[in-house]
């Protein structure tokens, strides 16, 4: 429920700086980062049959449907649905799920788990949240449940009130609390930078202080677990320098530089990072 209050644009303004300190050279190439995505998308799906994963997903279906989020009439719409780690769970409580996601091997994969569960109840849109537009495309005000889980897609003040245009009931959005996965690149950045690695634009405080700012009032939690990273010894290269490459010229010498550091805590050609990481989740009613 929204009640007035007159701080939005100062919450707003807040997160906007982080997100543009230090600033970005470039847009991303969006079919590059798509692509991206790509490759990860078997690694998505073999991590969401993990225990602890498994166990966290199971938490937060409870939670919704304790609040009475997720009943049989429920429209969600999953952002960022990946191989469909929510949205095939999601199909089996509510009456329709809309899954937008721009990779093809994620969609690949999604429709295939849909086809091996017979579940009809799923339609998918390849599509970036950032492309889509609310009235144009008939998404204003049309779903139960607005979902986000660790998304790229909900990265601003902008995409976030989009989430809530998009809902007439409830909205669900869960972040990294502190640097998550960005602290890996912490020393390396300071390396090569000279300087600490500054916030992370994608923590949880900012957008549950823009939501707070706009007048809603969401329950927040958080829960941690131990991430393990494994990849091989090109890949973990590709990807630091993938995150450098937005801020710095990637030089002979830094590209040097990453290899090295990347090699030196691999092992078998395999680089392995193992550490506790922290996970806001909000839930917040957007009728009134």
């Amino acid at each position: 429920m929204q009640i007035k209050n007159h701080q939005t644009n100062i919450w707003e303004n807040v997160w906007q700086s982080v997100i543009n300190d230090p600033p970005k050279r470039h847009e991303k190439d969006t079919q590059r980062h798509l692509q991206r995505w790509d490759k990860k998308a078997k690694g998505f799906l073999k991590r969401a049959s993990e225990p602890e994963t498994t166990q966290r997903k199971q938490n937060t279906i409870r939670l919704l449907k304790n609040e009475g989020v997720l009943t049989k009439d429920t429209k969600v719409l999953d952002i960022g649905a990946g191989p469909g780690n929510w949205a095939i769970s999601f199909a089996q409580e509510v009456a329709h799920v809309t899954a937008l996601e721009p990779s093809k091997e994620m969609v690949m994969l999604l429709k295939q788990r849909m086809d091996e569960n017979n579940i009809n109840n799923i339609s998918v849109d390849q599509r970036t949240w950032e492309s889509v537009h609310l009235n144009e495309d008939q998404y204003d005000k049309q779903f139960d449940l607005v979902f986000a889980s660790m998304t790229p897609g909900v990265n601003s003040p902008e995409t976030l009130k989009k989430m809530i245009g998009a809902s007439k009931k409830f909205c669900y959005l869960s972040c990294f609390s502190g640097q998550g996965w960005r602290e890996s690149y912490a020393q390396l950045w300071h390396d090569i930078v000279g300087k600490p690695l500054g916030p992370n634009p994608g923590d949880i405080i900012y957008p549950f202080t823009v939501i707070y700012g706009m007048g809603y009032k969401p329950s927040l939690h958080f829960e941690q677990w131990t991430y393990v990273r494994e990849d091989p010894v090109d890949s973990a290269i590709e990807d630091v320098l993938y995150f450098f490459e937005d801020y710095i010229d990637i030089t002979d010498t830094i590209h040097k530089q990453v290899t090295e550091a990347i090699k030196s805590q691999s092992t078998d050609g395999i680089f392995r990072k193992e550490k506790l990481v922290s996970q806001g989740i909000m839930l917040w009613k957007v009728a009134q």
